[in-house]
């Protein structure tokens, strides 16, 4: 049950990376600056928050020990970007999928942290 929690994180995790990159490939061919972009903590958050997603499922899949932890901290880093955008006053379909990736990841490192090992 462990491997399938980890999979189903990583195919996740592996989606958000896709709607991360997305965006900002729609941000650069609009004309924005592909450093200015990448250095923007808006942009690299979600990717960066997402990569630790992918390495705490893969872990998970694969039996590893640490899954806990990559996707505890991808799931904070997504929870604390989307708790940033809201108290910016952000509109809700800014802050929304952050808010609901952090969930899926915790659950993931919860999941994972409840089930036992065989």
């Amino acid at each position: 049950m462990r491997r399938v929690i980890g999979l189903a994180a990583a195919l996740f995790a592996m989606w958000l990376i896709y709607r991360s990159t997305s965006a900002l490939a729609t941000y650069v061919s609009f004309g924005g600056p592909l450093g200015e972009a990448i250095a923007d903590p808006v942009c690299l958050g979600p990717i960066f928050a997402a990569l630790l997603g992918l390495i705490g499922g893969g872990l998970a899949a694969l039996g590893r020990p640490g899954a806990l932890i990559f996707l505890s901290v991808g799931g904070a880093a997504f929870g604390a970007l989307g708790a940033l955008i809201l108290v910016m006053g952000g509109d809700i379909s800014l802050w929304r999928m952050e808010l609901i990736s952090a969930a899926v990841l915790l659950t993931a490192g919860i999941a994972l942290a409840v089930i036992k090992r065989v």
